[in-house]
């Protein structure tokens, strides 16, 4: 085997060539005694152990001081990090309850009525089941702790705030509750007012409920000592009212008699009236039933009326053979109507031949019937339509704006043969509008429709008035004068204009303005006509001319058409195939000269 060789070293001592040594001056090198360089030593080394004992001695406290300073903010990290855990798990609670208690929707406290009941067992589970799921997030078991400590004292509001509100809604609920059982125990009263027995148990079930539940729906003593009173005065009234009702007045005064300690002093006397008032009419109902029974006229039986000793009853009976004799009548004029209406159907469907009415029927009718059917009859025969009679027309309109209601009496058939197809029908409407606002038992709709109507003619019929007066004019002439003969065609120029201005595509309904400016200028205007002799108009006088005169249009007559005008409006009239008579005649001149 190979041997590595081994180098073996070694020192030679012989001092290395011009090599200096020095060394540091010392206290006897300068020439100072031993001893005081010794003792300058000693007093040296003393000084150095001094500096080096403090030196350590403060490093000593400076390391203990900041070990304290190091516990201190340990402690208060630990301390910060529990209030921070305790904070957010508060937060997150409070941010429940929120929620679960105050939302507006959902929230407990929106819960009414019986929902409520059972809301602080069910919301002490869920209180405890979030309040669980937060308490395993915290992170120590001080935190745990705390956070039990805040949960008891924040479960303890939930359930008192809880129980403020169910308490609140079952006081409502109760109060609610009790007054249905009230009210419906009142209403069997009236119900079962023949029945004593009955009545008295609804009033007894009704003051007990008033007992046991007003103390706890916040009543006093004296609260409910008043509501007793008064459910009382109220259940004895009721049972009375409805015997009275009922016509069983002698039944009631014995209630009245037996129960009159329980009623209020202040409903004494609107019971005792209630009696007085049933007594009244029990025996005003006997009474009339005895007179109509009887028979005879309205005025036979308001002489026997008037035999009756009590005033009050006397009027009762008198107001029902008024009310009786009243529905006769309308009867009595509703079967007039049907007959008259048939008879016309009859002319109208055989041509105007009167022969083809049932000689029975023909018998029931009077005289104005007859000659209103007449009349139709020769207009049919002849195949003319009937031309309106300005005075019976305006002689109606007259009656409808007064206020003694003889126009809805008024049987408008029988002046079928006077009036234009036209202006029938507007009267008839007009007289139904005036019906149906007289009807209480009219529809509201009825009623403000007829309203609108009626309101509209008379308002305008009052403007008329008012114009004709302040020309010094008197609107309401003695029937069959010439004055009322120009009053009617007055009134017919009017009606010509308005009906020019409202009807077409405009639809509008003229104005009480407008209706007063047409009046004004047919009564402003002047014609001038041809006369020869003395003329006497009829709202002045003219001297005597056999030339020419200015008379306003309605004061015309058919003697102001000279015979070679009549004779062209004739052939005018028979070229547009329409009536020829003095009527006609005059109005086609009239119109003609006012246009002009």
């Amino acid at each position: 085997m190979p041997r590595v060789p081994t180098l073996t070293r070694t020192v030679d001592p012989v001092a290395i060539p011009g090599v200096r040594r020095t060394a540091a001056e010392t206290a006897t090198s300068r020439g100072a005694v031993v001893a005081e360089a010794e003792a300058r030593l000693a007093l040296t080394r003393g000084r150095n152990a001094q500096v080096v004992g403090g030196a350590i001695s403060d490093l000593g406290a400076t390391v203990t001081g900041a070990g304290i300073a190091i516990g201190q903010i340990a402690l208060q990290e630990r301390q910060r990090a529990d209030e921070v855990a305790l904070m957010e798990a508060e937060n997150q609670l409070s941010a429940w309850e929120r929620e679960r208690l105050y939302n507006p929707q959902t929230g407990a406290l929106a819960q009414q009525g019986k929902a409520s009941f059972g809301l602080p067992e069910s919301v002490a589970g869920e209180f405890n089941t979030v309040a669980g799921d937060i308490e395993k997030k915290l992170g120590t078991d001080r935190q745990r702790l705390a956070f039990q400590r805040l949960k008891a004292n924040r479960y303890a509001q939930v359930d008192l705030t809880l129980r403020r509100h169910v308490l609140g809604e079952m006081q409502q609920y109760e109060a609610g509750e009790l007054k249905s059982l009230v009210d419906n125990s009142l209403s069997n009263m009236a119900a079962n007012a023949t029945d004593p027995a009955r009545a008295g148990y609804e009033l007894s079930k009704a003051v007990d409920a008033i007992e046991r539940s007003g103390p706890r729906v916040g009543l006093g003593p004296e609260q409910v000592k008043a509501q007793v009173e008064a459910v009382r005065t109220k259940g004895h009234t009721a049972v009375i009212e409805s015997l009275i009702s009922q016509g069983q007045t002698r039944a009631a005064r014995a209630y009245y008699d037996e129960a009159k300690e329980q009623i209020a002093g202040d409903s004494i006397a609107r019971v005792e009236r209630a009696l007085r008032e049933g007594t009244i009419r029990k025996e005003a109902q006997t009474k009339a039933d005895t007179i109509l029974a009887a028979g005879g006229t309205l005025t036979e039986q308001r002489e026997k009326a008037r035999a009756i000793d009590d005033p009050d009853v006397r009027d009762s009976v008198m107001q029902r053979l008024e009310h009786e004799a009243a529905v006769r009548d309308r009867a009595q004029r509703e079967q007039e109507e049907n007959t008259l209406r048939g008879v016309y159907a009859v002319v109208e469907q055989n041509g105007g031949d009167v022969d083809a009415v049932d000689p029975k029927v023909w018998a029931t009718l009077n005289a104005k019937d007859l000659a209103g059917v007449r009349a139709y009859a020769r207009n049919i025969a002849k195949g003319e339509p009937v031309e309106t009679d300005l005075e019976v027309y305006y002689g109606l309109m007259k009656k409808a704006a007064g206020t003694g209601g003889a126009f809805l009496r008024e049987n408008l058939l029988r002046y079928k043969g006077q009036l234009s197809e036209g202006d029938f029908k507007h009267l008839a409407q007009l007289q139904t509008s005036l019906r149906t606002r007289a009807i209480d038992a009219a529809s509201d709709a009825d009623k403000a429709k007829a309203k609108l109507v009626v309101d509209e003619f008379q308002s305008k019929a009052q403007v008329f008035n008012d114009r004709l007066t302040a020309y010094g004019i008197d609107p309401n002439p003695k029937e069959g004068t010439p004055e009322a003969k120009a009053i009617a065609n007055l009134r017919q120029m009017l009606d010509r204009q308005v009906r020019a201005l409202s009807g077409g595509e405009t639809g509008k309904t003229a104005t009480n303005d407008e209706v007063r400016e047409i009046l004004d200028g047919i009564l402003s205007s002047q014609i001038t006509v041809k006369q020869s002799g003395t003329w006497s108009g009829l709202f002045s006088s003219a001297p005597f001319f056999d030339t020419e005169v200015k008379r306003r249009a309605f004061e015309l007559t058919i003697e102001d058409v000279t015979p070679d005008e009549r004779k062209r409006i004739e052939e005018a009239l028979w070229a547009r195939r329409m009536p020829v008579n003095d009527a006609t005649v005059l109005e086609t001149y009239i119109q003609a000269r006012f246009r002009q």
